[in-house]
C-alpha cells in the first residue's frame, strides 16, 4: 500500500497523552501512531500553546509520520 493510500489519523490530544511528559506510559495518540500505519495525522488540542509545545516536539521526534497540530480553544 503506498503512502497516499494509507488512512489519515484525526484525533484529539488529551490529558492522558500529555501525561507522557510526566513519565507516564504512552498515551492513546502515540500508541496509535506506533502500532498502525497512517499517511499523516491531524491532531487537535485545546491546552495552551506554550504548554503543548513540549509534547508536540516530543511526539514529532518519535515518528516519521507527518503531523499537523490544530489549536481548538
Amino acid at each position: 500500500m503506498s503512502k497516499q493510500q494509507l488512512p489519515v489519523l484525526v484525533s484529539w490530544v488529551g490529558g492522558n497523552d500529555l501525561k507522557r511528559l510526566l513519565g507516564s506510559e504512552a498515551g492513546p495518540v502515540f500508541s496509535t501512531l506506533r502500532y498502525a500505519r497512517f499517511s499523516r495525522a491531524e491532531l487537535l488540542y485545546s491546552d495552551s500553546q506554550s504548554e503543548f509545545k513540549e509534547y508536540q516536539g516530543w511526539l514529532m521526534s518519535q515518528t516519521d509520520i507527518r503531523l499537523r497540530f490544530h489549536h481548538e480553544p
